[in-house]
């Protein structure tokens, strides 16, 4: 009795330790933004499940400030399914006193972006239901409140009049014009787009078109060669001049 006690004993702590996830150990040398941070030994980490804002967008230096206070401090990376992304970069969860990526969404300085990698997304999607219940940082809401937004991604090709086929409709419900110039427009990932001068009037639309064409009193474009919103699951975000969120729309 007492070794089958001491079998399953054994058994319990080794696959306890087994499920422990594998940290490796570095030092931080400097920041790059707010989600990627360069090690002593040069290699690049591009930090999991996060996507902070693009230089010269609202939230891009508080969330490199943040992330800044890691330079040279020794912090833990744990991988998921993949390794490196695209540009050679490391792909990790960061820890220092926690789970470092959570933070950031916590605070409000960076959303969460989806990937295949999705060991702690359920973490990451509760910080950002706090940040966003509590208007932090990028969740920071406009005054304005009146407009509603519907996507089209039915763009099959890469040919101009599929891209047009992809679009973005805003419509007003406010009582006044709104001003939409500077205002910013961007998606889950990195793609974004500045409206040039544009005035939206009551019971007005303004579509957004992602091919390339002339701008009219109804239309304007992105003028991309490449579609944006994803069939299956995107973000939208809108934010006005000042950095303050206008419009957030999931599907």
């Amino acid at each position: 009795m007492r070794k089958t006690l001491l079998i399953l004993f054994l058994l319990l702590v080794f696959g306890c330790l087994e499920a422990q996830p594998k940290l490796e150990s570095a030092r931080v040398s400097r920041v790059i933004d707010g989600d990627t941070l360069v090690l002593e030994d040069n290699q690049t980490v591009r930090l999991i499940g996060i996507n902070t804002p693009e230089k010269g967008q609202p939230g891009y230096s508080a969330a490199k400030q943040e992330l800044g206070f890691l330079t040279g401090e020794r912090v833990f990376l744990e991988r998921d399914v993949a390794d490196k992304d695209r540009y050679g970069r490391l792909l990790r969860y960061v820890y220092h006193n926690g789970l470092v990526n959570a933070l950031l969404v916590r605070k409000g300085l960076a959303p969460v972006y989806r990937t295949n990698n999705k060991k702690h997304l359920g973490e990451l999607l509760e910080a950002e239901d706090i940040s966003r219940k509590a208007g932090r940082g990028i969740w920071s809401k406009s005054n304005i409140s009146c407009l509603r937004a519907y996507i089209h991604c039915d763009a099959k090709g890469k040919d101009e009049k599929n891209l047009n086929d992809e679009y973005v409709v805003f419509e007003s419900q406010c009582d006044r014009a709104v001003n939409m110039t500077h205002w910013l427009l961007k998606d889950e990932s990195t793609n974004s787009f500045t409206f040039p001068a544009e005035m939206l009037f009551p019971g007005g639309a303004i579509t957004v078109r992602t091919g390339r064409g002339l701008a009219n009193t109804t239309d304007i474009y992105w003028n991309r060669s490449t579609p944006v919103w994803n069939n299956n699951y995107d973000r939208l975000y809108l934010f006005d001049e000042e950095g303050k969120l206008v419009v957030f729309k999931e599907y």
